[in-house]
């Protein structure tokens, strides 16, 4: 087996922490950090029963509690895991496996199973072209949450400093940005496992859609600027498109759903309709995963 940490950054969990917790045992880590960034709920008390180390700081978002869980890992690899979704034993695995007979390598990431509040799944495969600078950039959007990755230690703490390039440090798609600094240091294998179970409607994306589809339009004109990769960059309508259409995933009324979706397709009657395509493709392949 090999060693790893998994870093879970967390604020008012304690409904889905010790499932969380629960899931990186259960994939063999070695020891599971958990920072709680200000709870006022009963996360730091379930993370420490449950054989955790816990660290609890002031609020400063999810992005500066993984860099301050980071610097307390010992293991070479690390997972980074969202309190409320949960790591998948085999793909972890797997994705060691690679990472750990790839001296270039200085991740691996595994396909994601996204699940929705009413139990529906989405599968979400990594990109057939690979994951690199240039597929981040044209894509405008990781290829799977935190837990989907693992890292090696010493490369994701380059990554995320301000070493050579300096970071954006957006409030919102600090992930995708993380992702792309890793891609510049190295090689991002894959696997083609599930390594992460990931809730759907969860995270600051859900909640502020524009406020992410825009901080990772401002990350694609700054790494793109800095890297000289042309890419065709997303105009307001979009973006509000984008936005329109993740909300009405997460709506379960008819009625809500029929309106976001109008507002999406108003907004880019050209990107909408293919956007729309493509999720229905992927939650049918998700549903018989």
């Amino acid at each position: 087996m090999h060693k790893f940490s998994v870093v879970i950054p967390a604020y008012n969990s304690a409904h889905d922490i010790e499932a969380a917790i629960a899931s990186a045992w259960a994939s063999h880590a070695e020891a599971v950090i958990v920072v709680d960034d200000g709870s006022s709920d009963s996360t730091a008390v379930k993370a420490g029963g449950l054989g955790c180390r816990v660290i609890v700081q002031e609020n400063s978002g999810a992005a500066a509690a993984r860099r301050v869980g980071l610097q307390e890992v010992a293991t070479r690899y690390v997972v980074l895991l969202d309190a409320d979704d949960r790591l998948v034993p085999r793909g972890v695995n797997d994705a060691l496996k690679v990472l750990s007979s790839n001296e270039n390598m200085v991740a691996v990431v595994g396909d994601t199973q996204g699940v929705s509040a009413d139990g529906s799944t989405t599968l979400m495969r990594v990109w057939e072209e690979g994951v690199d600078v240039k597929s981040l950039l044209r894509r405008a959007i990781s290829p799977g949450p935190p837990g989907a990755f693992v890292w090696i230690t010493s490369s994701l703490r380059a990554a995320l400093s301000d070493e050579g390039i300096k970071p954006l440090r957006p409030r919102y798609a600090e992930d995708y940005e993380t992702i792309i600094r890793g891609a510049i240091r190295g090689e991002i294998g894959s696997v083609p496992v599930v390594t992460c179970l990931y809730a759907v409607e969860g995270g600051k994306s859900a909640l502020a859609p524009m406020a992410s589809n825009s901080s990772a339009e401002d990350i694609r004109r700054y790494y793109s600027a800095l890297l000289n990769e042309p890419i065709r960059f997303r105009n307001r309508g979009e973006l509000q498109s984008m936005a329109f259409l993740r909300q009405a995933y997460g709506t379960r009324g008819a009625s809500g759903k029929a309106w976001l979706y109008l507002q999406a397709f108003s907004r880019s009657p050209l990107l909408a309709p293919r956007l729309f395509v493509a999720r229905r493709q992927r939650r049918k392949n998700g549903s018989n995963h």
